[in-house]
């Protein structure tokens, strides 16, 4: 043991990691592999918000477009309905066949 303190013991990791690359190369991978476990959690709870919003929004739109097909078919009701109350007043008028649309 040397007077260097930290910087000895620096030097002595290296020396035993086969020189300064393989103790940086070292001291990543045991980085990579401290912080794997925090990420994979993190990710799970990630993919689960996003599995939940997804169902969520899917059931949200079904409702919507059950709802926006349910008012466009009473549109087309209504519409039929004033579409025939016109073609049978214009069936009983008085006006000459072919002439409907003439100014008298």
């Amino acid at each position: 043991m040397g007077n260097l303190g930290k910087y000895q013991d620096i030097v002595t990791d290296a020396k035993s990691a086969g020189g300064v690359d393989n103790l940086i190369a070292d001291i990543e991978g045991n980085a990579v592999a401290d912080a794997a476990p925090r990420l994979l959690a993190i990710g799970a709870g990630v993919g689960a918000l996003v599995v939940l919003a997804a169902r969520w929004s899917a059931h949200r739109y079904g409702d919507w477009k059950a709802g926006r097909e349910a008012r466009a078919e009473t549109a087309k009701a209504e519409l039929r309905a004033v579409v025939d109350t016109d073609a049978d007043q214009a069936a009983t008028s008085n006006d000459e066949a072919g002439r409907e649309g003439e100014i008298q």
